[in-house]
């Protein structure tokens, strides 16, 4: 909703042009124009006594490492001995935000290879976000504890201004209620818009087949995975195409840039968190794990609004435990203010109530395969699990009997320091001043 977005014609940087792209204030120019909207194809080198990297690399087409030397996270060095530039420089496409970003963080761009920037860029999806989120809000329930008609219209009024919502999307007390199913689907709503701007089109094809002819074709050209008889003269066929043409329906420097904005909003909250000696434990493309000292005011804010952080646990809780794996891998004990203990525990990809589970994973068994089988190392289990469904093109689910990979992601990006009792962890390649 604040940020603008590429529109326009794309042009494209190379030969003898590069003598016009120059950094200044930590910021991309080409021919004295700053640099906003593209992406670029270039060498960088990152602080090497920097605690949280900020520019991602991909090792081995599979995991994004936030590293400080490309030999090291290639290797998974705990101590890095690399003194040339080549070892420890990093190679790859990067949107421009992205770098301006990393040179703000004291990253150095040692060679440029290609760029394509867009001169144009305007406020493409803010309207859209008003509108969706407006709808949201008012299905969110925020009124509920709110007693005085003055606190009612103070709330409508914050969220107005906030968000600056036109006259016909704005709060009311008379149009906000509690509604979750409406809440959700405006919610998904949005979150689908923005996928859609970088979806791969490699997935499965399914189609509707009325001849031997077409079957026949179908089987020659693909692989063939599923086939449902519709009917006496018709079969639905769904199979996968090995092709990888590029997706028209969909705008990839857009959808990077939706992601690499985000990447920015909460790196720089980070270090915001950091600066007022605040201890962060995890950090995602749209949260942020920390605890907060007594005496410490929080810096950051938190409303219903957009771009304003909500709540995962309630504020007013006392945590008992916390254990993780990385990212959205987690389990968390609390006592609620009534001294009634609660527990909330996600494992991304894995059903936490499947019936197939050997026990139901709470916070006692996630720290006990923590302990029997995580050490400081890599490594991974296989954990059976029923799924369910979507049957296509009829409406109805079924159960399949699939494993999922329990494995601690959090020591394949980075390390932990064996004589650091608090368990601290380091990007690979980092030096200390």
């Amino acid at each position: 909703m604040t940020k603008r977005f590429p529109v326009g014609k794309c042009c494209t940087i190379i030969g003898s042009d590069f003598s016009f792209v120059q950094v200044k204030e930590s910021q991309l120019y080409f021919k004295s124009k700053p640099l906003q909207s593209g992406c670029i194809h270039c060498t960088v080198l990152a602080p090497q006594n920097e605690l949280c990297p900020y520019l991602q690399y991909r090792i081995a087409d599979k995991f994004n490492f936030l590293a400080v030397c490309r030999m090291c996270a290639k290797d998974c060095r705990t101590q890095c001995k690399h003194h040339i530039g080549k070892s420890k420089s990093f190679t790859s496409v990067w949107t421009i935000p992205d770098i301006n970003k990393a040179l703000r963080e004291n990253y150095t761009i040692v060679d440029i290879f290609e760029v394509q920037y867009f001169p144009e860029n305007r406020f493409l999806l803010k309207n859209f976000v008003q509108s969706l989120s407006s709808c949201r809000l008012k299905n969110s329930g925020g009124l509920d504890n709110l007693e005085t008609e003055q606190e009612k219209l103070d709330y409508c009024e914050r969220h107005n201004s906030k968000m600056d919502l036109p006259s016909n999307f704005a709060l009311t007390p008379e149009n906000v209620i509690n509604n979750s199913r409406q809440k959700l689907f405006y919610k998904d709503m949005t979150n689908g818009l923005f996928g859609k701007f970088s979806q791969n089109s490699n997935f499965t094809k399914t189609e509707i087949v009325y001849s031997q002819h077409r079957l026949e074709e179908l089987a020659s050209k693909f692989e063939i995975l599923e086939i449902y008889n519709l009917s006496e003269t018709a079969v639905v066929v769904e199979y996968e195409s090995n092709r990888t043409d590029p997706n028209l329906k969909g705008n990839v420097f857009i959808g990077s840039e939706i992601t690499a904005h985000a990447r920015i909003f909460i790196h720089d909250h980070l270090k915001l968190l950091q600066s007022r000696g605040i201890q962060v434990y995890a950090v995602d493309t749209d949260c942020l794990f920390y605890s907060i000292p007594d005496e410490v005011e929080d810096p950051l804010i938190f409303s219903d609004c957009i771009g304003d952080y909500k709540y995962v646990i309630p504020k007013d809780c006392e945590i008992m435990s916390y254990h993780a794996l990385g990212c959205r891998n987690y389990s968390i004990l609390y006592k609620d203010p009534r001294d009634v203990l609660h527990t909330v525990t996600k494992v991304k990809g894995l059903s936490l109530k499947s019936a197939h589970l050997c026990e139901p994973i709470d916070h006692r068994t996630y720290e006990n395969y923590i302990e029997q089988h995580f050490q400081n190392e890599y490594q991974s289990m296989s954990i059976p699990q029923v799924r369910k469904f979507a049957v296509k093109p009829f409406s109805r689910k079924e159960s399949t009997l699939r494993s999922f990979e329990f494995k601690n992601d959090l020591f394949m990006k980075r390390y932990i320091n064996k004589d650091d009792c608090d368990f601290k962890t380091y990007p690979y390649g980092y030096k200390a001043e």
